[in-house]
């Protein structure tokens, strides 16, 4: 067990979830411990992100997202600086043609090009780097369900419009899978979180380029057959937007992370 925990927690170590720690306002409705009710339909667009991550065998590292944005609400700026004995600031440049979107990264370790080819405003194929290329395919709902790299295949599995399972296949013999759980929090409008092991560039997502995201805000992650609970987060709202995000990721028996996401809306 302590080996699927380990490979599962490395694929969605930055996804969403936890124990939610805030109060209930109604079936529809969530607050806060100041009574702040969340707003899915605010136009603010998250302007900054900031981790603090401390890890109970390798220590504390942090990173700071800068967010930029053309006329149209879309992203077309990322700056990302990480501190630490690991320091380095990279930039992304994304450009938008048509029914295809290139992304650039620059980082002290190179670049990484991305040619993201659309279909109905939803991405069908990423050539990554002119020569990995990974094919994506949707239900008639809009909801992704599977990607295809030469390395591996994920298949996404939807329940009542929030993703429940997530199931990757390469060429070793010990394939695995995740079940989610979700809060009642709606999830935002122009909010976006990288799901972890999949290779989709979360500044897409409130485009709908990876179709549609989840209904709700997620609150555990849980290991193969859904017994083993191994990431755990809580939101703070505050008027009307998610701010913060704590996570507990138990990483095997030996070691675990908590994590705070600070979220600055514009």
């Amino acid at each position: 067990m302590e080996k699927s925990i380990t490979k599962l927690a490395i694929m969605m170590a930055m996804f969403m979830s936890v124990t939610i720690v805030v109060s209930c306002g109604g079936d529809d409705d969530e607050v806060d411990g100041g009574g702040s009710v969340v707003n899915p339909a605010s136009s603010k667009r998250i302007s900054k992100m900031k981790c603090v991550e401390d890890n109970s065998v390798t220590g504390r590292w942090e990173n700071e997202e800068y967010f930029f944005y053309d006329s149209q609400g879309r992203v077309i700026k990322l700056k990302e600086i990480k501190f630490g004995k690991d320091a380095s600031v990279s930039t992304t440049i994304f450009d938008y043609e048509g029914n295809v979107i290139n992304s650039i990264t620059d980082t002290k370790w190179g670049t990484e090009k991305h040619n993201y080819i659309l279909s109905n405003g939803r991405i069908i194929k990423d050539e990554e780097n002119s020569d990995y290329i990974t094919n994506y395919s949707y239900d008639n709902n809009g909801y992704i369900i599977s990607s295809e790299s030469p390395s591996k295949k994920i298949l996404f599995t939807w329940t009542n419009g929030n993703l429940t399972k997530y199931t990757e296949y390469t060429e070793a013999p010990d394939n695995y899978s995740i079940q989610m759980e979700y809060t009642s929090i709606p999830w935002p409008k122009n909010f976006f979180f990288y799901i972890k092991g999949t290779n989709m560039e979360k500044c897409l997502e409130p485009l709908g380029a990876w179709g549609k995201m989840p209904k709700n805000l997620p609150s555990k992650y849980k290991a193969g057959d859904g017994t083993e609970t191994f990431m755990d987060y809580s939101y703070t709202i505050e008027n009307g937007l998610v701010t913060k995000i704590d996570i507990y990721y138990r990483i095997s028996i030996y070691e675990y992370l908590t994590a705070t996401y600070t979220i600055e809306w514009e």
